[in-house]
């Protein structure tokens, strides 16, 4: 009977502290290798087409997540990497809205809008890199949220030191948010799977009544 029990908790601990069990939510995960994938496809099919727009699609989403973390920073200002939350968004809503005025704007041309957005994605997702470092010992080493800080950087990388002129840089950042996407989704499952595998915690004795 010790046997027994000792097993099923020994199983449990391995289940709560497996590695796709630490990271980001995979409602979230999910959504982040669906956008990631449909960014890949689109770049691939339609790439004359996905030169302009997709770096106003990129700044969006951007955009959309630096307010996030920009917020989650300003809610739980007692955590030790709050400051980091809030120093990645407002860099991410900064670029995110210069390269959306890129259409508006007579002195931000197409290459200086393509380089401050891949400046920025590299910030973005080194700073989130730090971020998952400084609150490993708290959370865990989240896997989720290392790859998504790599992929930013290597997308950011390629906004950097391409060329405009040619294609061979935009089909290589498409096939590299293809295989991100694909990646993250698989995440996401993992983790949605892990979640939903979880034993559930005994059920408590029943007190003893003492006799009167």
């Amino acid at each position: 009977m010790e046997v027994d029990d000792m097993g099923t908790k020994a199983q449990s601990l391995a289940t709560q502290h497996a590695p796709w069990r630490k990271g980001l939510g995979w409602p979230i995960l999910a959504i982040e290798g669906a956008v990631a994938l449909g960014i890949g496809i689109y770049i691939l099919v339609a790439t004359d087409d996905a030169r302009d727009i997709i770096r106003q699609l990129i700044a969006v989403v951007l955009l959309i997540q630096a307010f996030l973390h920009t917020m989650a920073g300003f809610r739980n200002r007692e955590l030790p990497v709050a400051p980091f939350h809030v120093l990645r968004g407002g860099i991410g809503m900064t670029v995110g809205v210069i390269v959306l005025l890129e259409n508006f704007s007579d002195y931000l041309n197409v290459d200086a809008a393509r380089f401050i957005l891949g400046l920025g994605l590299v910030a973005y997702g080194a700073i989130g890199i730090v971020t998952i470092w400084v609150e490993r010992e708290d959370r865990g080493l989240r896997l989720g949220g290392l790859a998504v800080g790599i992929v930013n950087i290597v997308l950011g990388l390629m906004f950097v030191f391409s060329d405009s002129a040619k294609d061979s840089w935009l089909r290589a950042l498409g096939g590299i948010a293809l295989v991100g996407g694909i990646i993250l989704l698989g995440y996401a499952f993992m983790v949605y799977r892990s979640s939903s595998e979880t034993p559930a915690a005994p059920p408590a004795p029943p007190a003893e009544v003492a006799p009167s």
